[in-house]
């Protein structure tokens, strides 16, 4: 018999959950989760631990006879083999006296089988992602409006998936938050604009939800990098896929590569969020010496296959090219800065006034950069290298002779001119692309702060007279006005944002503190609309992106012909595991015992 299921096991009480307890704060119990007389008072976290541990097995107990005189003996927690080996029964709570299927007395285990085989397990799962919508849906409905966000991506079976989520106010707590809601996977068999806008309507329609309450959409266009010099990051990104690719071909490569580069692995490239990259340039921008001289090993291994060695010297060289070096620094300076903005952006609680803040420092930032970055980065590069033991010098070209003058030197002119053309056709152009980039993404969001900018900061609020007030709220009821209707009513609206300026308080507020200072007084229901219209505009489609991770994990070739309604059930469950987890579970049993009146309960 197995000591560890005796002695491993202190008493574990269970307790109600409290708001206090922090999620990364171990759970408190107040009664003994091991006694099977408590099982049924047991929540889902407790239920975990019991499963983990299992049960405890005591031999001090004297067990109670039944109405055949019969009782547990301690003996059934091993068996015996003919050869005199003692086994532990581990599922000794699955089993009983019968081992065939179809048997009253076949224990849990075969019975389980036979419901799974009796029923069909889809009806669970959609029973099971129906209450996550509904729940869902009733969260959106709570606060009328809402934004849609949408990403479409090829799935294994070469079928276009749509992604839809919802993004609005959620109320139904005591604390107020903006969350974003996966409602499903859409087939989409025509994917132009106006293909994909009959899949969303339909598709709200059929959730029960207005689409006339939509306030916001966003769409991802990631992948469209556009531009006369575009060349140059293909090229260099080129390279570093090269790099990967050579080193993941075998594993004695791979085994070459670990053997110099001990920290950071060369990663693979993504082909739409060009800010992931900075993961696949900042293991070459940090170990250029050590990945160099595992390329030069490869080259001259005579195990090595020939055209592999073949790649590894033009890899080799290429890393010893000041011009590639001083490219590595720049990009990876550019994709750092842009990589930690975008995580945050990538955050569903962001907001609008958050979102520019993030921006408006984005930008200054790469303004600044173009004025000293180069100078920094051919500084660095320099370091890099003389530590390779290359030359730091930019390939001179061919030019056309003029005359010189006695005091200049012909070589001095053709590396300045070498290092201005760099400085010219290279790193202005990406520092210019990417403070493009940033401005002409979130230009939107400056007509939103031209609407909704007064909602955003207490202290401008407070600040301003009757006539820019009501200035404001015309221009924001003009926005949202529609057949001669209108969201909020505007002489309402500037009488309550009028009484709210003298009932706010002093302190300097975010406009998440306005709203739940307006949502808490209750007694300004066309400042709360604004609010509940404002917080849904999306920033990003992160949200929309990572569900293509879960579809990918449960539609994959082995799992090709998986049904649509199938996918989405499961795919709800995945994403939406929050909600899951809060469901009622004795309320899932009932309706799907309820469904299949066949088996008793």
């Amino acid at each position: 018999m197995d000591d560890n299921n005796v002695s491993d096991h202190e008493p574990i009480f269970n307790s109600p959950t409290t708001e206090s307890t922090r999620a990364d704060e171990e759970p408190v119990f107040t009664i003994d989760m091991y006694d099977p007389v408590n099982w049924d008072n047991l929540d889902n976290k407790a239920r975990d631990i019991l499963v983990e541990k299992g049960p405890i097995r005591e031999e001090n107990i004297v067990f109670p006879m039944d109405a055949r005189s019969r009782r547990f003996a301690y003996t059934h927690y091993s068996r015996k083999m003919s050869n005199g080996e003692v086994h532990d029964r581990k599922c000794l709570a699955f089993r009983e006296s019968s081992e065939q299927l179809y048997n009253d007395v076949n224990g849990n285990f075969l019975a389980c089988c036979e419901m799974v085989a009796e029923f069909d397990l889809n009806e669970l799962i959609s029973l099971m992602a129906s209450r996550i919508t509904s729940s869902i849906i009733k969260i959106v409905k709570e606060t009328k409006y809402f934004s849609v966000i949408l990403d479409c991506t090829p799935d294994v079976s070469h079928q276009e998936q749509m992604s839809l989520l919802v993004r609005c106010v959620d109320m139904s707590d005591e604390k107020i938050k903006i969350g974003e809601y996966f409602l499903g996977f859409m087939k989409v068999d025509d994917t132009s604009g106006e293909g994909l806008f009959n899949v969303l309507v339909d598709s709200i329609k059929s959730f029960g939800l207005n689409v006339d309450d939509i306030r916001g959409q966003g769409y991802d266009n990631g992948s469209n990098m556009k531009g006369k010099h575009k060349g140059k990051a293909i090229s260099f990104f080129g390279i570093v896929q090269r790099i990967y690719v050579l080193f993941l071909g075998s594993t004695k490569r791979w085994n070459v590569l670990l053997e110099h580069v001990p920290d950071l692995t060369v990663k693979s490239l993504s082909n739409t969020r060009w800010e992931s990259r900075i993961k696949s340039v900042r293991a070459i921008r940090y170990q250029a010496p050590q990945l160099r001289s595992a390329l030069l090993w490869l080259s001259e291994d005579g195990d090595t296959e020939p055209k592999d060695r073949s790649d590894a010297k033009n890899l080799y060289d290429v890393l010893g090219s000041f011009e590639f070096i001083l490219g590595m620094v720049i990009w990876h300076d550019i994709l750092y800065s842009v990589n930690i903005v975008s995580k945050k952006l990538q955050s569903p609680s962001m907001c609008v006034d958050s979102t520019l803040q993030h921006i408006e420092v984005m930008v200054n930032y790469f303004q600044n950069y173009r004025n000293t970055g180069f100078a920094d980065s051919v500084v660095a590069a320099t370091e890099i290298a003389l530590e390779m033991g290359v030359e730091a010098l930019f390939p001179v070209k061919r030019r056309s002779v003029r005359k010189k003058q006695f005091d200049e030197t012909e070589c001095n002119e053709a590396i300045l001119q070498a290092e201005k053309d760099f400085e010219t056709f290279y790193f202005l152009v990406m520092v210019d692309m990417a403070i493009s980039s940033l401005k002409s993404r979130f230009k939107e969001l400056q007509s939103f702060n031209e609407k909704f900018g007064f909602l955003m900061n207490s202290t401008s609020l407070k600040a301003m007279d009757g006539a820019d007030l009501k200035d404001h709220c015309i221009k924001f009821v003009k926005t949202f006005s529609l057949d001669g209707s209108s969201n909020v009513d505007i002489n309402d609206m500037i009488s309550e944002l009028a009484v709210m300026q003298s009932t706010l308080p002093d302190k300097p507020m975010p406009v998440m503190e306005i709203f739940e200072f307006v949502t808490e007084v209750d007694c300004y229901p066309n400042i709360s609309i604004a609010y509940r219209i404002l917080f849904p505009m999306p920033m990003t489609v992160a949200s929309a992106e990572r569900t293509f991770s879960k579809l990918k994990l449960l539609k994959n070739y082995l799992r090709s012909i998986m049904s649509q309604e199938r996918l989405n059930g499961l795919a709800t469950l995945c994403i939406e595991k929050k909600l899951l987890d809060e469901i009622d579970i004795e309320a899932i049993i009932n309706d799907f015992a309820a469904a299949n009146v066949r088996r008793n309960f």
